[in-house]
């Protein structure tokens, strides 16, 4: 039996990143071979004052270059968004998206920004799930 419970602070602040990595074998769970370019933009925030709309709201796009067919993930929906008191450089987000075949999916994001490019190792991690899978997202 599981139970998810998010608590939303609107007042957290926003996360808004882009970048691109190398994506290595063993990474994309559909295709274990799979190796290519990744890229990722991401722009969540809450709106300001707003106080009947709790949800964060932004776009959040994952590309996989170098398989066949290339594979394109666009949120659709942020349910929440969480960025940690003691670690404001890094934060959660999470929702629903469309994989080019149109069907809706579930993702979770986690990213950490140390600093100025190329100086410090970045994080980006995320999750794509069908909504039939379990998932923490």
């Amino acid at each position: 039996f599981f139970i998810q419970v998010v608590v939303l602070d609107p007042n957290s602040g926003f996360v808004t990143g882009s970048g691109g990595f190398n994506s290595p074998a063993g990474a994309f769970m559909a295709d274990k071979s799979a190796v290519g370019m990744a890229s990722f933009e991401f722009n969540i925030k809450y709106k300001k004052n707003d106080p009947i709309d709790h949800h964060p709201h932004g776009d959040m796009e994952f590309i996989l270059d170098g398989i066949e067919p290339e594979f394109r993930f666009f949120s659709n929906s942020t349910k929440w968004l969480y960025i940690p008191a003691g670690l404001p450089d890094c934060a959660k987000y999470g929702g629903e998206g469309v994989v080019v075949d149109g069907e809706t999916y579930g993702f979770m994001v986690t990213v950490c920004d140390f600093g100025q490019p190329g100086r410090n190792t970045d994080t980006f991690h995320i999750i794509i799930w069908r909504p039939s899978s379990s998932s923490n997202g």
